[in-house]
Formats: C-alpha cells, sequence, structure tokens
C-alpha cells in the first residue's frame, strides 16, 4: 500500500502546486542578494556549448559506426518530458539509454544536454552524445540496470543505507563544486551501473547556480513535490545548493523508513506542518523513533532543517 501511495504522490498533480507552477513559471537565472557560496566551485560548466561537446558526437559515431546500428530493446520509462528506451548494438551488441525529451519540456538553464556533456563522475550517469532532431533533444547515455526505485530504497539494511547515501552525497558534492544544481533527486533519479555503485541521472531540472563565479538565487517551481524544499514554495528566489540537500535528506529518511515523512512542505501540509511544531505525536510516530533509533539522527535534522543555512554544507 505504502508503494502505491508514494507513486501517486510523485506522479499526482495538486491543484494548488499546478496553480504555482503557472504563476511562477521557471525563467533564466537572476541575479539576487543570496549569501556567499558555500564552496568555490572549481571549473564550473560553460553555459555555452564547449567545442569539446561537438568531437564527443563524432567520436561516438566513430567508435560504434552509425544509430542505424542501436535497434530499441524496451522502454525504461515515460514521463511529461518524452520517452527514455533501451537500445543495443547490433554488432557489439553493447546496450545503451536513449533519452527523448520534447523541447518545449525543458527546465534547465544552460540546457540539459550543456550541463549534463560537461559532467564526468563515478556518481554521474555518462552522456555519450546528444543531438536535437525534429525539435526534440535526443540525449545518448550509458545504461544501468539497477534502480533504488521501488526495489532497494524499500528494504535497506543499515550498511547498505550508508553506502548508497555516501555515493549519493559524493555525486550531489561534485555537482556543487561544477556550479550546478540538481533539483529533481529522487529514488527514480537515482540508478545503480556496475559493482552497485549508485549513479545520479536525469538533469532535465537542473541549472547552473555559478554565474561568472559569482552565486545567483534560482526561482521557479520546479522539481517533485514530496522531495521539494520549503523555500521553493514560498519565495520568489532561492539558494540553489540547499535544495538539492533537502531533497537528499528525505531520500535518507526513505531509506531508513521505508516511507515519507510528508506528502509536500508546504504549510498546508499536516504531517509537515506538525513536524515543525515539534508535535510529540509526530516525534514519537514508528517512522520517526526508526530515525531516532538510528546512527542517522542528527544528519537528517541538519538536512530537513526548514531554514537553506542551517543545512548541511555541501563542501
Amino acid at each position: 500500500m505504502f508503494f502505491l501511495r508514494l507513486l501517486c504522490c510523485c506522479c499526482r498533480p495538486e491543484e494548488d502546486l499546478e496553480e504555482l507552477r503557472r504563476r511562477n513559471v521557471h525563467r533564466p537565472l537572476k541575479k539576487a542578494s543570496v549569501p556567499a557560496p558555500d564552496i568555490a566551485p572549481e571549473g564550473p560548466v560553460h553555459l555555452v556549448p564547449p567545442p569539446r561537446v561537438v568531437r564527443r558526437s563524432e567520436d561516438f559515431f566513430d567508435n560504434r559506426t552509425s544509430m542505424m546500428d542501436w535497434r530499441p530493446v524496451k522502454v525504461l520509462g515515460v514521463g511529461g518530458f518524452g520517452i527514455v528506451e533501451l537500445a543495443q548494438n547490433r554488432k557489439t551488441e553493447e546496450f545503451m539509454a536513449i533519452k527523448r525529451a520534447r523541447g518545449e519540456f525543458s527546465l534547465s538553464y544552460p540546457g540539459e544536454e550543456i550541463i549534463h556533456s560537461q559532467l564526468k563522475h563515478k556518481n554521474i550517469v555518462e552522456l555519450f552524445f546528444w543531438k536535437w532532431h525534429q525539435g526534440d533533444l535526443v540525449l545518448c547515455m550509458e545504461y544501468c540496470p539497477g534502480a533504488l526505485f521501488g526495489v532497494k530504497v524499500f528494504s535497506l539494511q543499515e550498511e547498505e543505507t550508508k553506502k548508497y547515501f555516501d555515493q549519493l552525497m559524493e555525486g550531489v558534492r561534485y555537482l556543487h563544486s561544477r556550479g550546478v544544481v540538481h533539483r529533481d533527486l529522487r529514488p527514480e533519479n537515482l540508478i545503480l551501473g556496475d559493482n552497485d555503485l549508485l549513479k545520479i541521472c536525469d538533469f532535465g531540472c537542473s541549472c547552473a547556480y555559478i554565474i561568472d563565479g559569482v552565486e545567483v538565487a534560482l526561482c521557479g517551481v520546479v522539481g517533485t513535490s514530496p522531495y521539494m524544499a520549503p523555500e521553493i514554495f514560498e519565495v520568489e528566489a532561492y539558494r540553489g545548493p540547499p535544495v538539492d540537500l533537502w531533497s537528499c535528506g528525505i531520500l535518507l529518511f526513505n531509506m531508513v523508513t521505508s516511507a515519507m515523512p510528508w506528502y509536500c512542505a508546504y504549510t498546508e501540509d499536516i504531517d509537515y506542518s506538525s513536524w515543525l511544531k515539534r508535535d510529540p505525536e509526530t516525534i514519537s510516530s514508528k517512522n520517526w523513533n526508526k530515525i531516532k533509533k538510528s546512527s542517522w539522527n542528527t544528519l537528517l535534522f541538519r538536512l530537513l532543517a526548514k531554514e537553506p543555512s542551517l543545512r548541511l554544507l555541501s563542501g
């Protein structure tokens, strides 16, 4: 029952959330008064495609002949953005994932393809190459067969929780070191590659929060509501890194309790508002008791601090 409930929470549009999205459509980053960055990013992403992106595409075709050699195997996922398919090379029998995203649904700035193509880390899904085709963005990336969503995230042991959460934080720290915020960290966007290595995928909601060496504020109601930080709903402009850290806190709660703390970090949500008031019945519930008995109690409370500046630093 919980799995079905969580799935509905992640997919069901709420009228008030949709109204917020309509009133505050994502737009290019703007400068605003924000605190100094937690860390000074080394080699932030560029706002225009560097030449190596094109060369990478050519190298891919040189090494793997052409797209005609890839046959579709099955659909891996479908969403409002488009579709992700598994493809296999007819000659080498290699696998790769192909994402076809409708251009009008892009929430990235710079574009998802520009951001993802410049990310190289063991905990980030590798993007082989990308191209625009008939108005759609086509991204070809490494295929990772495992997934946390619906499988491991609901049955993790203490050792597994530590392993996966440490890997998640490594990936998030790397993103922030490149001046990038993901903005949609959730189980569906965490997949498992070789040697059970966690990798972050889907950068359709990501954006650069460091422009010309200066941190800028973000705006827009972007993400998946159960994993979105409260400031996204409450203020016009907000900092980038704390938004990801909040999502990591919700994911950690998932891993430890196999449940969600609340549906949405919005004052109208009874569970969330009760937690803010530290209601005794809420804090003593079965799921929160699991947290208090685990080694994650202090860390989780820091990640889920309502004030963004109090969340765990990303550096």
